[in-house]
């Protein structure tokens, strides 16, 4: 599995993931900026449906 986060100036520099068991994920993340995000989930080499996810920071 693979997560990462691209936000306007570069990767995010903290993202936290934890398995909660049964193929459940957490994700956390820190962001100095705002602005648009792309959270980017991939399992094997494969992106999971719906990836990259827009996310807008404030």
């Amino acid at each position: 599995m693979y997560i990462g986060m691209m936000g306007p100036k570069g990767p995010c520099e903290e993202l936290i993931v934890k398995h909660q068991g049964n193929l459940q994920y957490s994700v956390q993340y820190i962001v100095k900026d705002s602005g648009r995000y792309m959270l980017i989930i991939k399992w094997g080499d494969q992106e999971i449906p719906g990836s990259p996810f827009s996310v807008e920071v404030q």
